[in-house]
């Protein structure tokens, strides 16, 4: 099993070749995603209507929850907040800052012993346990 990063959802909806390049060579893998991974994307909805307004906005949200059906979301539990929790505390004492839902991703890529995460954004998931999987669009 994978664990794909938000940013794979993202570039899936916007028809980036590089994404389907790389989850092409995935494809005898399971690929899931964090469910941090939904509410980042509804943010970005939210904000893409506030700003495209309700005409177009219809057509974007049918495009972004297909891609999401297409991977099961990992719960988030209590235990997996307190291990990204002590995860991003022990960056932030070497100095390094991490993004409360990239900590989400890496411990929820751990807690499922995932393979590898798949990401565009590979230094969001440095001195993780699983291996990171990069690709560019």
């Amino acid at each position: 099993m994978i664990v794909a990063d938000t940013t794979v959802i993202i570039d899936i909806a916007r028809g980036k070749e590089g994404v389907k390049r790389i989850l092409d060579e995935l494809k005898e893998e399971e690929i899931c995603i964090s469910s941090i991974s939904l509410e980042e994307i509804y943010a970005g909805l939210g904000h893409s209507l506030s700003r495209l307004g309700v005409e177009k906005f219809p057509r974007i949200m049918e495009k972004y929850e297909k891609v999401m059906s297409q991977f099961r979301p990992l719960a988030i539990t209590d235990r997996l907040l307190n291990k990204a929790g002590m995860f991003r505390g022990e960056f932030l004492a070497k100095g390094f800052v991490i993004n409360p839902a990239d900590a989400i991703i890496a411990v929820t890529a751990e807690t499922a012993n995932a393979s590898a995460i798949v990401t565009r954004n590979p230094n969001h998931f440095k001195d993780v346990q699983v291996r990171v999987t990069s690709y560019s669009i």
